[in-house]
C-alpha cells in the first residue's frame, strides 16, 4: 500500500500542475478578452464622437455658406428670423442646444441661449477662441467648420464652428478679411449619452468628474482643460468565455478522473503483481541462504573430518616407520629383511603424503592454505626425489634417467614441502612424464641482493 501511495502520488501532483496550468491559462484568457473588449468599446466611444462632431460640423458649414444667413444676420439685422430659422429649426432638423453668432471682433451678435446655460459671453469666449481662430483661418472662397468640445453652464458641449461666408464670393470678397463665426453646441447630457450607449452597445454610459478614480475616456475642452470623462459598464466577454468552457471542463475533469481510475487500479495490480513476485524472491533467497548455510555447515565437517581422521592416521603411521627405521639400523638382518623393512618405509612414505595431500585439500577448500617460503638445499631435495623415483621406477620395471643439462643454484627460496609434493605428484601421473627444470636470476626488491628463481615444468616425453 505504500507503494502504491509512492507511485501515486506524482501522478497526483502532475494531474494538479495540468490542472493550475490549465485554470492560469483560461483566467489569463478571459482577462485578455476583458481587456481587448474595454478597448473596443474605448474605440467605439471615439467613434460615436467624431460621428456626432462630424454631422454637427456639416450642418453648421451648410448654415454659415448661406446668402439668406449672411443677409439676415450680418446685414439688416432681424431678430424674429433668426430665432425662427436658428433657434426654432435648428433645435428640430439638428437637435441644437444652442446657436451663437461672434461677429469679427468676436463680440456677440445672436446667442440668446447663453441666458439659459446661464453663462456670459465674456466667460465662454476664452473656451471657444481656439475654434473661433481656426474657423476664420478657412479659405475665403469656402467655410471650413471645426468642432471640439467646452464647457457651458457646467455641461460638456459638443461645439462646431464655421465662418460666415458668400455662397459664391467674388472681387473684396475673396480678400482675406476678419468674418463672422457660426457656433451650433449639442450637450452631453443624458439625452446624447443614451442615444449613444443604444447605438453604440455602451451600456451605463454616464459622464462622471475627474476626481473619481474610474477609468474610461477623458474629455479636454478646445482650450485644453479637463472636462470630465465618460464611463460604462465594462463588457465582460470573460463570464460568457468560462461559462462556455464550464461544460467542456466538466466533461474533461470526468475523462481524467475515470481515466485516473483506470490507471490507478492498473497501478495497483501492477504493484500487487511485484510484491507477489518479492515474495517468491524473497522466499527463493531465503532457501538460498539456507543451501549455503547447510553446504558451508557440511564443508567445515567435511574439513573437521578430513583433519581429524588424517591426524589419527598419521600418528600411528609415524609409529610404523620410526620403528621401521630402528629396525633398518639393527645388524644381523638379511637382505630380504631390510628389502621388506625397505618396502614398509617406502610405502609409509606414500601413504604419508597421500594424507598430506588430503590435509592441504581440506585448508584450500577452508581457504587457509599458505605457503612458507624457506631457503632450502635444491641439491639435497632433488637428490631425495630421485632417488625415490628411481626406487619406484625399479619396483614397477620401468627405467628412469636423471639428467642436469645446465648447473642450477645450490640454494632457493622456496616452500620445500610443497615443492616435494608437485615433483612427486607429477611424477605419479603415469609413464612418459619429464620434469624440466629452469632457473634464472631475480630481485627480491629494489636495493636486495639477487636470488634464483626456479621455474618447474612438466611434459609428455617418450617412453625411458
Amino acid at each position: 500500500m505504500i507503494a502504491e501511495k509512492r507511485l501515486l502520488f506524482p501522478v497526483l501532483l502532475a494531474l494538479a500542475a495540468v490542472f493550475l496550468l490549465l485554470g492560469v491559462v483560461t483566467l489569463r484568457s478571459g482577462a485578455d478578452l476583458d481587456r481587448l473588449a474595454l478597448v473596443n468599446q474605448r474605440l467605439l466611444i471615439d467613434t460615436a464622437l467624431r460621428n456626432l462632431s462630424a454631422s454637427l460640423a456639416k450642418s453648421v458649414k451648410d448654415y454659415s455658406w448661406w446668402n439668406e444667413l449672411r443677409e439676415n444676420l450680418l446685414g439688416d439685422f432681424s431678430p424674429a428670423w433668426a430665432e425662427h430659422v436658428l433657434i426654432i429649426q435648428g433645435a428640430a432638423n439638428f437637435d441644437l442646444d444652442s446657436v451663437w453668432v461672434a461677429a469679427a471682433d468676436d463680440r456677440l451678435i445672436f446667442g440668446r441661449e447663453l441666458e439659459k446655460e446661464g453663462e456670459s459671453w465674456e466667460v465662454l469666449r476664452p473656451r471657444l477662441q481656439p475654434l473661433l481662430e481656426d474657423a476664420r483661418a478657412a479659405p475665403m472662397e469656402e467655410p471650413l467648420a471645426v468642432s471640439g468640445l467646452a464647457l457651458i453652464g457646467g455641461l460638456p458641449h459638443l461645439v462646431a464652428a464655421s465662418a460666415i461666408t458668400a455662397e459664391k464670393p467674388a472681387g473684396d470678397q475673396l480678400v482675406r478679411h476678419p468674418r463672422s463665426v457660426l457656433v451650433f453646441t449639442r450637450a452631453l447630457g443624458p439625452a446624447l449619452l443614451g442615444e449613444i450607449a443604444s447605438g453604440y452597445l455602451l451600456d451605463g454610459l454616464r459622464l462622471v468628474a475627474d476626481g473619481d478614480g474610474m477609468e474610461g475616456r477623458p474629455l479636454s475642452g478646445a482650450d485644453g482643460a479637463p472636462l470630465g470623462r465618460l464611463v460604462w459598464r465594462p463588457e465582460r466577454p470573460s463570464a460568457q468565455f468560462y461559462g462556455g468552457l464550464l461544460p467542456a471542463g466538466l466533461v474533461a475533469a470526468l475523462l481524467l478522473l475515470g481515466s485516473l481510475a483506470v490507471f490507478y487500479r492498473r497501478l495497483r495490480e501492477g504493484v500487487r503483481h511485484l510484491e507477489r513476485i518479492n515474495a517468491r524472491l524473497g522466499q527463493v533467497n531465503r532457501d538460498l541462504e539456507e543451501a549455503i548455510r547447510r553446504a558451508e555447515a557440511a564443508n567445515r565437517a567435511k574439513s573437521a573430518f578430513l583433519a581429524n581422521m588424517s591426524h589419527e592416521l598419521r600418528t600411528p603411521l609415524n609409529a610404523m616407520l620410526g620403528h621401521a627405521q630402528n629396525l633398518q639400523r639393527e645388524s644381523g638382518l638379511s637382505d630380504p629383511q631390510r628389502r621388506a623393512l625397505e618396502t614398509i618405509r617406502r610405502s609409509g612414505d606414500h601413504l604419508l603424503l597421500l594424507i598430506n595431500d588430503i590435509l592441504d585439500l581440506a585448508r584450500i577448500e577452508a581457504g587457509r592454505l599458505e605457503l612458507s617460503a624457506a631457503p632450502c638445499d635444491l641439491y639435497a631435495l632433488l637428490r631425495g626425489i630421485e632417488g625415490w623415483f628411481r626406487h619406484r621406477a625399479a619396483e614397477q620395471g620401468i627405467g628412469f634417467r636423471y639428467t642436469e643439462h645446465a648447473p642450477l643454484p645450490s640454494r632457493v627460496l622456496a616452500d620445500e614441502k610443497r615443492l616435494r609434493q608437485i615433483l612427486r605428484r607429477q611424477g605419479e601421473q603415469g609413464r612418459g612424464q619429464q620434469a624440466v627444470l629452469a632457473h634464472g636470476e631475480g630481485r627480491s626488491g629494489a636495493d636486495g641482493p639477487p636470488q634464483a628463481q626456479l621455474l618447474v615444468q612438466f611434459h609428455r616425453g617418450q617412453h625411458l
